[in-house]
């Protein structure tokens, strides 16, 4: 998880990963926070937060995605560099259909859907905000959300990609007991 992109918080030129430390930091020096995220800055905590989720969905998605070396011919696809084009595209299928099981439900009051379109209407219709859960995780916030989901698909990614390694492993020790 540490390899998705975060969210930095600058207080002058020191740099802290933790909100807290940064708002003491502003509140000893009486100078502003300022938001990074891939190497920009941004006076605002929304814009940054908008910039993070953008940039960990781009992240996720070019994670599942086969890239092949020119010079090595080497391809390398959910941080694994592999020779062959055919196992890197085995894993590249197996992150992907994991990161397509991880869904958003929305929930407005009492009513569960998984449609964002139905999610709108149902919270027009009854004054309710919407709740957006992600593997157990709930928030109010869309943004937030689309965080989440980044972070979910990506976490999915990464088990299925190492179960699969280990599952001929496992085949190959019940087959010689």
């Amino acid at each position: 998880m540490k390899a998705l992109p975060q969210l930095i918080f600058a207080v002058g030129e020191e740099k802290t990963a933790c909100p807290k430390a940064a708002a003491e930091l502003a509140q000893k020096s009486s100078a502003p926070i300022h938001y990074l995220v891939a190497d920009k800055s941004y006076a605002k905590e929304c814009e940054a937060k908008v910039a993070l989720a953008e940039a960990t969905e781009q992240f996720v998605a070019a994670f599942a995605e086969p890239k092949q070396c020119k010079e090595s011919g080497k391809v390398t696809v959910a941080g694994k560099q592999l020779c062959c084009p055919d196992t890197a595209a085995q894993t590249a299928a197996v992150a992907k259909a994991a990161m397509d099981k991880v869904e958003v439900t929305y929930l407005v009051g009492e009513k569960e859907c998984h449609c964002a379109v139905e999610a709108e209407k149902l919270s027009k219709e009854s004054g309710d905000p919407t709740v957006y859960v992600v593997a157990g995780e709930s928030t109010g916030c869309s943004v937030t959300a689309r965080l989440n989901l980044a972070r979910a698909k990506y976490k999915a990614a990464v088990l299925a990609v190492l179960q699969a390694e280990t599952q001929p492993e496992q085949q190959l020790t019940s087959k010689d007991s």
